[in-house]
């Protein structure tokens, strides 16, 4: 009934600006350009009155799956991250991009304004799964996770689209207050367990504090693209708060996700047994999707999560 993620919605500062750092960094594409429509969407989005958006489609060509939908608000407000939001706070964190080659991917993205918070390192999950993992904030201060792959994982992955060296977007990161219980919840959606692991070395790749233990839930949706997953990130014993009113227009950084479902009524009948909180109804028209009806609704961690159905 629900797909992986299609979309993930960000809010920018400056459209142009933005475009061309995905497109340098990881070769995406634009698809298609247009205004909010205010009417359409002004309530499951969360737009005030007063607020205006222009917005840009990017992704792989032939590839629905992954995109960026990059939203340039008018008047811009505050990053969802901006301080005085601390590191373990709750809500969508960052975006992780897979790439062919860490290094030669780190040069571009250094040549294209990405600013440097973790060079590439390497660490081991779990037995065969490994990875080259980097750090760096986009041109709007946006966590990016940019990886590559090591070992046996790579063909759970799958191969890169012809001609590109990076992937659609792999996950969405999402903080949470109980891995378990969000994990839950996104195995009621359909997806399924890629990794599921407490892991006590890394604190200080990820800048948290001396001896801070991540319990990270890496979810995929089987039976359709290995991207656009879920990936929930708890920091143990280091509560946060949440981030809901941070997400709404006009705030920059990670928005909202997007996913398609078949029956727009089943589904938000499933996702409200499951615990998510609805926030409202849209109908407008969603390249490269055409027109479809959305619902909107909070996770268990305040994250937006949208669904839709076309027509």
């Amino acid at each position: 009934m629900f797909s992986e993620i299609r979309l993930v919605t960000m809010g920018v500062r400056d459209l142009d600006r933005s475009i061309a750092f995905y497109a340098d960094s990881f070769g995406f594409e634009e698809i298609s350009r247009t205004r909010v429509d205010h009417e359409g969407v002004s309530e499951a989005w969360r737009v005030p009155q007063g607020i205006a958006g222009r917005f840009a489609i990017m992704g792989l060509p032939s590839i629905e799956s992954g995109m960026l939908r990059l939203i340039e608000w008018t008047p811009s407000g505050d990053h969802v991250w901006a301080a005085p939001v601390r590191v373990q706070d709750l809500g969508p964190s960052a975006v992780s991009f897979r790439v062919k080659e860490i290094n030669a991917a780190w040069d571009l993205l250094g040549q294209a304004g990405a600013r440097e918070k973790s060079k590439p390192a390497y660490w081991e999950v779990e037995q065969n799964i490994a990875a080259w993992d980097s750090q760096c904030y986009d041109p709007d201060g946006t966590l990016l996770h940019v990886f590559q792959v090591v070992g046996e994982i790579e063909r759970t992955l799958g191969p890169f689209a012809y001609g590109h060296d990076a992937t659609e977007i792999q996950t969405l990161s999402i903080h949470c207050s109980d891995a378990r219980r969000s994990g839950a919840f996104y195995t009621g959606l359909g997806f399924e367990p890629l990794y599921d692991r407490v892991i006590d070395h890394v604190w200080a790749f990820f800048g948290l504090p001396e001896g801070t233990k991540l319990h990270n839930i890496n979810l995929i949706m089987p039976g359709g693209r290995p991207n656009g997953r879920v990936e929930l990130a708890q920091y143990i014993n280091l509560p946060g708060r949440s981030l809901k009113a941070r997400t709404a227009p006009p705030g920059r950084g990670p928005l909202m996700m997007s996913i398609r479902v078949k029956s727009l009524d089943q589904a938000a009948v499933s996702i409200r047994h499951l615990g998510a909180k609805p926030i409202g109804a849209a109908r407008y028209d969603s390249p490269p999707f055409g027109n479809v009806a959305a619902a909107t609704f909070f996770g268990p961690d305040d994250e937006v999560i949208e669904l839709f159905e076309t027509s």
